[in-house]
């Protein structure tokens, strides 16, 4: 018996073994070796499809399972293609292709909780969000995210008011939630500076307010999430321009990008992300504050220190 299995697409890190060589053909990164109840057989890197058998000489219960193939899928769809025609046995749906499995006896449907969360990111080093950046929060109330919880993941999620919130280390429920509030999102734009021009966008300073956002084209269900959000922004008065991609160009001077990720465990991710040019920081964000606090909270093991400074 041998199963086969879709995975997201892999998201390499480099590691500093591994300086100035490609990590994707790099022989050490080729060839893993381990201990399991699986050895490594061979990877497909032109296919995307890693091959695993069974170890015959594992020291406890040896699976029944004899090969295991992961394959790599991005686009939705395929994925779902797949798993209807017996091409796979086992894949990571989105909400909604995951439904069109969900009363058919002959699939197994599994529904676990994730910590995963989307979200604009804005790219604060472009033109735009230089002279612009203090009206970025502001955003917020002009987006129902309940709205595009229920159409986009079928409901299967909540509205995020922080990366960490479902981290035991977060959840702090006095921070600004940013309520969709058409009016409060109006009055805060007024006290910003803005006024609609003819055409209903928001202008200040003899500049509309407009921004690009670039999405992978691959990524449905964040392409998804990506025209609710410019479609509710420009019923607000504010032009939200969505670009696919097929991979993200950092050079190209796109105003932002769909974010995803999750922070569930320790919340070092989020260090990664905000910290004022940290690894991960792809939107130039920086804050003398939230450095400080961040890097207090990650050098410290007191549980309670550490929550008081992240949160």
């Amino acid at each position: 018996m041998q199963l086969c299995l879709i995975i997201l697409p892999w998201v390499f890190f480099r590691s500093i073994y591994l300086r100035g060589e490609d990590i994707n053909t790099a022989s050490f990164n080729k060839h893993p070796v381990g201990t399991g109840r699986y050895k490594f057989k061979d990877w497909d890197t032109a296919g995307g499809m890693i091959t695993l058998e069974r170890n015959e000489d594992y020291y406890d219960k040896v699976p029944r399972i004899k090969r295991v193939i992961y394959k790599t899928v991005s686009v939705e769809s395929t994925k779902a293609t797949m798993l209807q025609s017996g091409e796979a046995d086992l894949a990571w749906l989105n909400a909604n292709y995951a439904e069109d499995f969900r009363d058919n006896d002959q699939y197994k449907n599994i529904d676990f909780k994730t910590a995963d969360y989307r979200g604009m990111a804005m790219d604060f080093k472009t033109d735009f969000w230089k002279k612009h950046a203090d009206s970025v929060s502001v955003l917020n109330y002009a987006i129902d995210k309940q709205k595009i919880v229920d159409s986009v993941l079928k409901g299967n999620g909540f509205p995020a008011y922080s990366p960490i919130q479902l981290s035991a280390y977060g959840g702090n429920k006095a921070a600004n939630m940013y309520p969709y509030d058409l009016g409060q999102f109006k009055k805060a734009m007024k006290d910003l500076g803005w006024e609609k021009g003819k055409d209903g966008l928001y202008e200040r300073d003899g500049e509309t307010f407009r921004f690009t956002i670039q999405v992978r084209d691959y990524e449905e269900e964040r392409v998804d999430i990506a025209k609710i959000v410019s479609t509710m922004l420009k019923k607000a008065g504010v032009d939200m321009e969505v670009e696919l991609v097929n991979k993200f160009d950092w050079d190209a001077g796109y105003n932002g990008f769909l974010y995803g990720g999750a922070a569930q465990f320790d919340p070092d991710m989020s260090y990664v992300s905000f910290v004022t040019g940290a690894s991960d920081n792809l939107m130039h964000y920086s804050n003398d504050k939230v450095d400080e606090l961040l890097k207090a909270g990650r050098h410290t093991s007191d549980k309670k220190r550490k929550k008081k400074n992240i949160q």
